[in-house]
Order: structure tokens, then C-alpha cells, then sequence
């Protein structure tokens, strides 16, 4: 993990960002970079708390700028400091809690030169509307580029150090950046992954400590042998041997 660093956008979060942060500084990233996208005042003392972790830089924006600026921020302060490492996009609103970002980085390590994409696989998650945009938008750059994805807009990312100028001169920061970042990526020729997992138990904290798994639609699977992750999710055995430039799509199965 050092040379992985971890960003996350924040406007107005829970205060459990501090613990995803603190269980997040336990482990060697080069750093963990939060970006303050111009919370109102009554978080500055969150993110004063923030500041005072191990390994933990908090930017900020005076006002509201929109989470792919945000990103952008945290992504341009990462290649000024810590040039040629990888990108762990993350949730300040916990929706993809520590374990979960720690399993993706065991995973993907020794694998930084390629995208990794994971993302929640809920069916009923949000109105028609977007359901209908994201099958839209996944069915467009099916179109254009011939890679099958079933969610763009994932916030739990790994970019690899290849990709971060490229991001940076996207001009766009709304609904399509995502579209573009990914275009980027099979444009130079950078590999994409994809994992589903199982949406957390909302009733519970953020970090319960519950085991959440990674089901594929191939029958192996390992559980990382990292005592500091045992605890964590179940993640897909790497599919190497799968052609050139060809993502896998990890999909819930039926029980």
C-alpha cells in the first residue's frame, strides 16, 4: 500500500469520517488526502480533527466546487507530492466503509496500472430516472468503446498513476465526468475492472466489522491472507488469463 495514496471529497460529512480516516492511518499509504469542497462552518472542527491524524492532509475549497473538483484538487496535490503513485477514490458518506477500501487495495496491489471500478449491486437503488440514465450511459460506451460496464459512477475507484494528468485536463466536472475519465482510460489503453458487492446493512455503523463479500460468476474465490483484513470482504481470484483489455464483470449470484 505505499504506493497507493487514498482521496476523499467531502462537503458537509457524518462524523464518521473520522473513524473511516483513523482505521484508513493505520495502515502505510503515502497519505490519505481529504479535500474539504466548502463545508459550512460547523464542520471546520471535523475537519480540524482530521488534520491532527497520522499520514491524514485536509485541502480545502472556500466554497462549494462539486465532487470532481474536488477530486481534482486532491489528484493535482498527489502528483506535486507523491508523483507515480496510485488513486483510492473513496466516500466521505461511508457508503463503502474502510474494510471495503482495504480489501480493493490488497487486491489491486502489484496490479496499480489498471483501473479498478467496484460498486454496490442494488437494484432498487435510486428513482427510475437514474437507474434508467446509468443503463443509458453504460449502453453508450458499450457503443463506443466495446468494454461492458454496469455502473460508471462508482465513488470507490482505483486510478492508476498513468491516468491522473489525463483526468486533470478533462474540462467537464459534471454528470459525464465519469463517462470521460473511463474513455480516457481504454483511450491509452489502461485495463478496467469490475467487482459488485453486496450493499452494507444500513442499520448499522458504518464500520461494523460485519463481513461483506464479493460474489463472481466464477466459483473461486479468496479471502486476503493479511491479518489486519481478515475481517474484511471476500474479493475474486485476479482473472489475468482473460484476452488483452477485456474488464470482468463480478456479479451477485442468485443463493
Amino acid at each position: 500500500m505505499n504506493n497507493l495514496t487514498v482521496l476523499i471529497p467531502a462537503y458537509n460529512p457524518p462524523k464518521e469520517l473520522i473513524t473511516l480516516c483513523n482505521d484508513l492511518s493505520k495502515h502505510p499509504f503515502k497519505r490519505i488526502v481529504v479535500v474539504n469542497d466548502g463545508s459550512e462552518k460547523e464542520y471546520n472542527d471535523l475537519f480540524f480533527q482530521l488534520e491532527t491524524m497520522p499520514n491524514v492532509k485536509v485541502l480545502s475549497h472556500a466554497i462549494n466546487q462539486g465532487k470532481w473538483d474536488a477530486i481534482k484538487t486532491g489528484i493535482n496535490y498527489i502528483l506535486f507530492n507523491f508523483e507515480g503513485c496510485a488513486v483510492v477514490t473513496a466516500e466521505a458518506n461511508l457508503r463503502f466503509d474502510a474494510k471495503e477500501v482495504l480489501e480493493l487495495c490488497a487486491y489491486a496491489s502489484g496490479n496499480n496500472d489498471r483501473v479498478f471500478l467496484v460498486s454496490h449491486y442494488n437494484r432498487s437503488e435510486g428513482s427510475i430516472i437514474l437507474r434508467s440514465w446509468k443503463r443509458l450511459e453504460c449502453l453508450a460506451f458499450r457503443l463506443i468503446t466495446g468494454k461492458k460496464l454496469f455502473d460508471l459512477r462508482t465513488n470507490l475507484k482505483l486510478l492508476p498513476a498513468a491516468l491522473l494528468k489525463n483526468i486533470l485536463l478533462i474540462k467537464s466536472s459534471d454528470i459525464s465526468f465519469d463517462f470521460l475519465l473511463l474513455l480516457s482510460a481504454v483511450n491509452t489503453n489502461i485495463k478496467i475492472k469490475t467487482f459488485r458487492i453486496k450493499e452494507k446493512d444500513k442499520e448499522g455503523p458504518a464500520s461494523s466489522g460485519k463481513v461483506k463479500k464479493i460474489s463472481t460468476d466464477r466459483s473461486q474465490c479468496y479471502k486476503s491472507t493479511s491479518p489486519a483484513l481478515d475481517q474484511g470482504v471476500v474479493l475474486p481470484r485476479s482473472y489475468d488469463d482473460v484476452r488483452a483489455g477485456e474488464e470482468v464483470s463480478v456479479r451477485e449470484q442468485n443463493p
